[in-house]
């Protein structure tokens, strides 16, 4: 883990954390976006599930649930990036 302030371009170990988590969940993303497209949002739904619980041993959380299922049924289902640093999150990172 990288432990050094934003002023010389090395993350800080909140920062880090932040793009460890993206890494993670775009991971998720990268393997479901090729079945996604038509699937119903019951089905986009079990898949996102299915493959968050096998990457970060959790359970997807609700409202990031919300957000990926239509838009991978609907084909649309993009990145996610880490916040910048010092921004409070109340949804979850959009693709």
């Amino acid at each position: 883990m990288l432990l050094s302030s934003d002023e010389d371009g090395i993350r800080t170990p909140e920062e880090e954390a932040g793009w460890e988590w993206s890494r993670k969940a775009n991971a998720v993303l990268d393997r479901v976006r090729p079945s996604g497209p038509g699937m119903s949002l019951e089905e986009a739904q079990l898949l996102l599930r299915r493959e968050w619980r096998a990457e970060f041993g959790t359970d997807i959380p609700g409202r990031s649930l919300s957000a990926f299922a239509p838009r991978l049924a609907e084909g649309q289902l993009g990145h996610v990036r880490p916040a910048p640093p010092g921004a409070r999150l109340t949804s979850p990172p959009s693709s």
